[in-house]
């Protein structure tokens, strides 16, 4: 995410530059320059939520040398338009929820998945499609038996600072089988992705934590990388795909 500093110069002098320096946020560190140049605005890229940023500028005149920096600007933060806090499994705190639940306005759930406010594709077909893992009727999706088999959710219009996510996994026969190494991935773009959580020899349930970030993303991948409870290679999920965390663009 980027933010624009704007700024009016002084006086009418031939300004050869401005420089904008990034306050430090903790005493002792040092400023950061942020921009160079003769525009009177600036997009500052990489910003973070819950975090306190401050600017100040300096001009440089071909006729009077160099100016003394501005007064710094007001404080500000960015905060984020909505937080979806985990309370337990299959609860109906996450975003997918709130989505289908028409932004937390219905009782009555719509998959969004058939409404178009989300996608979900995957890496092949079985039975069942795709959709069904944002549903909520526990009724089982799953791939081919092939190896790093995949299931990818596009928020489209959304984008969240991801921080726990759900899936109810392992069919529904009497020998279900269950997810046992696999990566939670997330995405800007579709293309590139980052590894969010890796999992080995996981028993541990349905819904996990996820190491702190500031960075937002579009798109979430699970990445199936070894053998399921059964030692098979397909991926079954049952629905309650469930993202938390901080929604930062709709």
């Amino acid at each position: 995410m980027s933010l624009t500093v704007s700024w009016y110069p002084k006086s009418a002098s031939h300004i050869s530059k401005y420089i904008v320096r990034l306050l430090p946020e903790i005493e002792g560190e040092k400023e950061k320059i942020v921009y160079t140049g003769t525009d009177t605005s600036c997009a500052f890229t990489n910003v973070s939520y819950n975090k306190i940023y401050q600017f100040t500028v300096q001009a440089f005149s071909s006729e009077q040398g160099e100016g003394d920096q501005s007064d710094p600007s007001a404080p500000f933060s960015i905060d984020p338009i909505k937080v979806f806090t985990y309370a337990r499994d299959f609860d109906d705190n996450g975003l997918i929820y709130w989505l289908g639940s028409d932004f937390g306005t219905s009782k009555r759930f719509r998959n969004p998945a058939t409404t178009g406010k989300v996608e979900v594709i995957c890496s092949s077909m079985n039975s069942g499609t795709p959709e069904l893992a944002t549903g909520r009727t526990d009724t089982e999706f799953n791939t081919y038996n092939t190896s790093k088999s995949w299931i990818m959710l596009n928020l489209k219009r959304y984008s969240i600072i991801p921080e726990r996510y759900s899936i109810k996994h392992g069919g529904t026969s009497n020998k279900p089988d269950f997810m046992r190494n696999w990566e939670f991935q997330g995405s800007k773009d579709g293309l590139s992705w980052v590894v969010l959580r890796k999992h080995e020899n996981d028993e541990s349930g349905f819904s996990w934590s996820i190491p702190e970030t500031d960075e937002d993303y579009q798109y979430f991948k699970i990445l199936q990388t070894g053998r399921t409870s059964r030692g098979t290679d397909y991926l079954e999920v049952r629905g309650f795909f469930e993202i938390y965390g901080r929604l930062v663009r709709e």
